[in-house]
C-alpha cells in the first residue's frame, strides 16, 4: 500500500499500525454485510418470528454489532494517530504534508465511524432501521 511508504510501521508486521489495519480489514467484513442486509431487507414481517433470520437482522442485534464495529474502527484510528505522534514518525515531514496525508486519510476512519455510531444508536433507540430511510 502507498501508505506504508509514508509510514514504515505499516511495513513492520509486528506493529500496531499493521495489525489494526489488517485486523479491521478482516473483522469488519461480517458486520458490514449484516448492516447492508439490514438496510435493504424488509424485516418488518419477521418481527414476531423467532427464526434465525429475524434474530440476526433484528434492530437490537444489528445496532449492537454495528456499534461495536464502528467503535473498534474509530478507536483503532485514535490509537494509530497517537502512536504516529508519540513515536515521532512526523519528523522530517512538513506540517502541511502530515496534515494532508495523515490527517485527511485517517479522518475518514474517525468521522465516518462517528456517523455509524450515531446510526446504530438511532437503531437501538427507535427499534427499527428508519434512520436509513
Amino acid at each position: 500500500s502507498t501508505y506504508s511508504l509514508y509510514d514504515p510501521s505499516y511495513q513492520n508486521h509486528e506493529s500496531f499500525g499493521f495489525f489494526i489495519d489488517f485486523g479491521n480489514g478482516l473483522s469488519t467484513i461480517p458486520p458490514s454485510i449484516l448492516m447492508n442486509l439490514a438496510m435493504v431487507l424488509d424485516t418488518s414481517g419477521y418481527s414476531d418470528d423467532n427464526s434465525w433470520f429475524a434474530t440476526v437482522l433484528s434492530p437490537l442485534f444489528v445496532g449492537c454489532v454495528g456499534l461495536a464495529m464502528y467503535w473498534q474502527v474509530m478507536y483503532g484510528t485514535i490509537i494509530y494517530v497517537l502512536s504516529f505522534l508519540f513515536n515521532r514518525r512526523y519528523e522530517g515531514k512538513s506540517t502541511l504534508e502530515v496534515c494532508l496525508f495523515v490527517g485527511i486519510s485517517n479522518s475518514l476512519w474517525f468521522f465516518f465511524p462517528i456517523a455509524g455510531i450515531y446510526s446504530c444508536v438511532c437503531i437501538l433507540r427507535d427499534g427499527n432501521m428508519s434512520v436509513f430511510h
